[in-house]
């Protein structure tokens, strides 16, 4: 069922007559629900008259449900054309669904902090290591040190 709800999140069926209008409102669903909780959840699809959002855990489902009426209204108040589209707020708890959204930030991340080795920043660095660490004799050791530099310094 969730991969089913994946593919209308990704690809805005049913969420709106306007899809992009939908990724802007998951931009600003921390403003809307609060920083903890954005973390926690992500709204998925309108169906019918229902937001259907995912959770991490049960406890965040409950949270959001007892602030489901502040959060319709929010949302009525920043998106004037889902006021009649929303109705309920309905849940689906999910840790697989954060769990793969993290392994990507993080392979995104690992992507746009990694040197290449002809790089002029990396060889700028690197000469920046040597020079610092050109009074340790131990080559093990200081091609550690070096390492770590590197790896400390890079955007």
């Amino acid at each position: 069922m969730l991969k089913k709800l994946s593919f209308n999140y990704i690809s805005g069926q049913e969420s709106s007559s306007n899809g992009m209008d939908f990724v802007s409102f998951i931009k600003v669903w921390p403003k809307m629900v609060g920083q903890l909780l954005a973390e926690n959840s992500t709204p998925l699809k309108i169906k019918n008259d229902t937001l259907m959002i995912v959770t991490r855990h049960s406890i965040f489902s409950h949270e959001l449900k007892s602030l489901s009426h502040q959060i319709i209204l929010n949302i009525a108040k920043h998106y004037p054309s889902y006021q009649a589209k929303i109705k309920r707020l309905s849940f689906v708890n999910d840790e697989a669904f954060f769990m793969k959204k993290e392994i990507k930030a993080k392979k995104s991340e690992a992507k746009k902090s990694s040197l290449h080795p002809y790089s002029p920043l990396y060889k700028k660095l690197k000469k920046e290591a040597l020079e610092l660490t050109q009074d340790i004799e131990d080559k093990a050791m200081r091609e550690h040190w070096i390492s770590i530099y590197l790896q400390v310094m890079a955007p």
